[in-house]
């Protein structure tokens, strides 16, 4: 594996691992009565949901409902709980019109917390989305070729409403050949989720039912092609139009030919040539076929990049990224956290936190906490689509900076504050 892929895998298990000790490490309870109370609102009419059966869940365990309620006229419920296993910390779940939405709760030392839901209008149309930018990343190694594609997907409809369609509602193919794709969806506090793919009617072919919600979304596919004959096509049609297309390639000895994706530059110091394309329509084929054999090219000397008409992948490559590769880390440290949990208290009075440890802790929370505004701005359409995109770019850069460093020593997730506001 070269130095880029580590970089950013590093990245994502460091992000991954601090939204999981939020989630799943959080301080549990000793088997007391839980009462959840909030609201459920559509945020298409802002109108209260009436008669609207309202689910409360564990993460922990496998997304397990525990209890159940209905909302009344208000919009209103309440779930009680009477043992609530040990967990201490739950989702608040609602299936409304096709499209499942979560909202956080987590029960103060009384047992007693409080979620509010925002669900939405669920549409067959698909004409707000737009695949702000699809990045694909692909590293031959021998006989085998691993294959990764993120695609951020803006759903900007107005009002707003979730995307909803009984045959799937993002379509996706590998190569010939290729083993069964993972698929994950950007879900609660920024965490990955597992989305079961489906096969579709021609080979390769791969459909997911995520429903697509106001907003960003990010989809993300990684499967492992053969490479034993040194050949590989990994050309998609693209679901919705797309702004910006990026593929990335190592060894850059590989010969890679495209009608679409034209040659961006080459970073000899770790063997990766960039491809991109910009302003694709929907349906349009992002073309790639690789050859050659997997061998890497000689780093340059005192890791310069060689002079002359190429140039040195620039490292918003880190920036951007790191965020959508957490979930190759999903199963692993999911498990890895579950087991942690039961000794997080104990842990947690051994290691007293250092001064400098809370002041990083209190930065990276308000970088979060700008982060999730940001989102919430944009998804009110309060913010231009041009200025979104960078200014969340350079919060996650920033983020990453501070979690190099070490990770924030707070046991409060970010969820739990925008709670109690």
């Amino acid at each position: 594996m070269t130095t880029f892929f580590r970089k950013l895998e590093s990245h994502a298990a460091q992000t991954f691992l601090c939204a999981l000790a939020a989630v799943v490490l959080a301080p549990t309870l000793a088997g007391a009565a839980v009462t959840v109370q909030g609201r459920v609102i559509d945020g298409t009419t802002n109108r209260p949901v009436a008669n609207q059966t309202v689910l409360l869940v564990t993460p922990g365990e496998g997304m397990q409902a525990v209890a159940k309620a209905t909302t009344d006229a208000k919009g209103q419920y309440i779930i009680k709980a009477d043992d609530a296993s040990g967990a201490g910390f739950f989702l608040v779940e609602v299936n409304y019109q096709g499209a499942k939405y979560h909202a956080p709760a987590k029960p103060d030392p009384e047992g007693a917390a409080r979620a509010d839901v925002t669900v939405y209008d669920a549409t067959s149309s698909e004409s707000a989305l737009r695949i702000q930018m699809v990045r694909i990343l692909c590293r031959a190694e021998g006989a085998k070729a691993r294959v990764r594609k993120d695609y951020s997907i803006v759903n900007s409809s107005s009002p707003p409403r979730a995307y909803v369609n009984p045959n799937g509602t993002f379509h996706f193919h590998v190569p010939q050949g290729a083993v069964e794709p993972q698929v994950a969806a950007t879900g609660l506090l920024n965490m990955p989720l597992p989305e079961p793919p489906e096969a579709g009617k021609s080979p390769g072919e791969f459909f997911i039912r995520y429903p697509i919600k106001p907003g960003p979304n990010t989809i993300t596919v990684e499967f492992e092609a053969d490479y034993s004959a040194m050949q590989l096509d990994l050309s998609d049609r693209l679901p919705y139009p797309a702004a910006i297309a990026e593929l990335y390639v190592t060894p850059s000895s590989l010969s890679v030919e495209s009608t679409t994706l034209k040659a961006a530059g080459v970073d000899q110091a770790e063997s990766i040539e960039k491809f991109d394309a910009r302003d694709l329509a929907a349906g349009a084929t992002l073309d790639a076929r690789l050859s050659g054999e997997a061998v890497a090219t000689p780093r340059a000397q005192g890791g310069e990049t060689v002079e002359g008409n190429v140039k040195a992948v620039p490292d918003s490559i880190n920036k951007v990224g790191w965020p959508l590769l957490a979930c190759l880390l999903l199963i692993s440290l999911w498990a890895l956290g579950v087991r942690v949990a039961k000794e997080w208290p104990a842990w947690k009075e051994r290691s007293g936190e250092s001064p400098v440890q809370k002041q990083r802790s209190a930065k990276v929370d308000a970088l979060i906490d700008s982060l999730a505004d940001l989102d919430e701005l944009f998804a009110a359409q309060k913010v231009a689509e041009k200025d979104y995109w960078k200014e969340r770019l350079e919060l996650k850069a920033r983020i990453v900076a501070l979690l190099k460093k070490g990770p924030p020593a707070s046991g409060e997730t970010y969820a739990t504050r925008r709670t109690s506001r």
